[in-house]
């Protein structure tokens, strides 16, 4: 074959060669430019996640269902107190997994949730909406006396279960650390064992209501077992770290 054919020939295969790479890359680039216009930011893939949240619960022991969990003439059974939180777990490109922690404090006790939590992820660009499901254990608790007008706080356990939804937004300052916002409503379902009556009658000090009246109906009252179904709203801000 006559060198002339062979070094045309080999142009012709250069040439296409080089179209077919300016092409792709061309793709690529136009791309990466409706990309970057849509949302201006690139933060690639995350798979660990750990945030964590501050923010106000309002709380309804007895929303639903009121059956004598804590005497409501010397316990509120509606307040609004302070949250905090922490969450980790993975991510798999939408999805995430794992457990969150939290507390809520309010002026004559505490409840705490520890719940596995089923996430999922909206990402656009530097915003991402997502929705949270989860459900765990919740026990509430660091009463004082006076807060239950007569039983010794270590005598009363109060536990139960928790079932939460929620959503929120995410704004990524850099491609791992995220500033957010989110809300969250959930159910609390809580019951508690009746103490003897040999432990309510070794507490000291008359029993009184919140009026600092006699309340004799309160000493039987924890004898007995006692439940509750409510219901509570959060709202918080949200530190976050994406690894």
């Amino acid at each position: 074959m006559p060198q002339r054919t062979r070094s045309f020939r080999g142009a012709v295969v250069g040439a296409a060669l080089a179209v077919g790479v300016a092409a792709v890359l061309a793709g690529r680039a136009a791309h990466a430019e409706e990309r970057s216009a849509s949302s201006g930011f690139d933060r690639g893939l995350s798979f660990l996640y750990l945030d964590a949240e501050g923010g106000l619960e309002s709380l309804g022991l007895e929303t639903f269902q009121a059956n004598d969990l804590v005497d409501a003439t010397v316990v509120k059974t509606t307040q609004t107190g302070g949250l905090l939180g922490v969450g980790a777990g993975v991510r798999l490109i939408f999805l995430t997994l794992g457990p969150r922690f939290r507390i809520g404090v309010f002026d004559a006790y505490q409840v705490w949730t520890l719940n596995g939590e089923l996430g999922i992820k909206v990402p656009l660009g530097r915003f991402e909406p997502h929705f949270e499901l989860g459900a765990g254990y919740a026990s509430l608790g660091a009463f004082s006396k006076d807060d239950l007008g007569g039983p010794r706080a270590g005598d009363v356990s109060i536990t139960g279960y928790d079932v939460r939804g929620g959503g929120g937004l995410d704004v990524f300052v850099t491609r791992g650390f995220s500033i957010g916002a989110n809300v969250s409503a959930e159910v609390l379902g809580l019951t508690r064992p009746g103490v003897s009556l040999d432990e309510l009658a070794s507490n000291n000090g008359a029993t009184v209501d919140v009026n600092g009246n006699a309340n004799v109906k309160t000493d039987n009252l924890y004898s007995l077992d006692g439940s509750s179904l409510g219901f509570g709203f959060t709202c918080a801000l949200v530190l976050g770290l994406h690894l």
